[in-house]
């Protein structure tokens, strides 16, 4: 959903615009709740044209990523840079590559039941168990050890409101994820200045997974974030956020940090 990257909006806002949208299906998206990666990047690039006056920046993470590659596919003159955060050019060969654990927890999250209902309560921990899954499967062990009470927060903030996270549009957008997969044709056609961004201890979409996006792509960039896992933007925020927006900002997208480059 567009509130869940929070604080991460304005920090970005302060010396551009930033637009955000919530994808079909959630949050208070009116699109029906039927879904592919190739609807979504339609959606993406209609909110493009009607907020843009130009190219613009895009930043796609894990399944956003997907869509961020359909959309360059689809719509090269709407991208000027992108960055492609957590995510896989999918295919059968990176299947292996890709936890069940993650995107299983998703099949597990039901709607709640009433609070009259003898199973609501029930029913609203497995909801939270789910929910922690979703979090607890995509962040280094250590981190989740130390960090309980936001742990916490994030459960809290992704059960609160039932209405906007349905299970049938969670579910729609898992099924989307599992039957995308990026040409090699379509991937050595991009042009725009690319980064690829990915956690060097992401347990959800392998390493692996950046370097091939980075040798399919003849414009890409790659940096691995030391001791991150799939949920980069929560686990390091500011370290997320500076490097695509530097990337974003330098004339020649290469000025990264050595230190973090592979």
């Amino acid at each position: 959903l567009a509130r869940d990257w929070g604080g991460l909006v304005s920090r970005a806002a302060r010396d551009r615009r930033v637009i955000c949208f919530d994808q079909r299906g959630l949050g208070e998206s009116s699109a029906s709740a039927e879904c592919s990666v190739r609807l979504l990047a339609a959606d993406a690039a209609a909110v493009a044209r009607a907020a843009c006056d130009g190219p613009c920046d895009v930043v796609g993470f894990s399944l956003g990523g997907l869509v961020a590659q359909q959309l360059v596919f689809d719509e090269p003159s709407l991208v000027r840079c992108l960055a492609l955060c957590s995510t896989t050019p999918g295919g059968p060969d990176t299947l292996d590559w890709v936890s069940t654990d993650f995107f299983d927890a998703l099949d597990d999250f039901d709607d709640p039941l009433p609070e009259s209902s003898p199973d609501g309560s029930r029913r609203e921990a497995a909801r939270r168990r789910a929910a922690a899954t979703f979090f607890v499967a995509g962040l280094p062990t250590p981190w989740v050890a130390q960090r309980v009470d936001a742990l916490k927060r994030l459960v809290d903030a992704f059960v609160a409101d039932p209405a906007s996270r349905p299970a049938a549009g969670l579910r729609a957008q898992k099924a989307a994820l599992s039957r995308f997969t990026a040409s090699r044709r379509d991937l050595a056609a991009v042009t725009a200045p690319t980064l690829v961004l990915h956690g060097d201890l992401d347990p959800v979409l392998d390493p692996r997974c950046a370097t091939r996006l980075l040798d399919l792509i003849p414009s890409a960039t790659i940096l691995f974030l030391a001791g991150v896992g799939h949920h980069a933007y929560i686990q390091e925020p500011l370290e997320w956020l500076d490097a695509i927006l530097r990337f974003f900002d330098d004339d020649d997208h290469h000025h990264l940090p050595p230190s973090r480059l592979r």
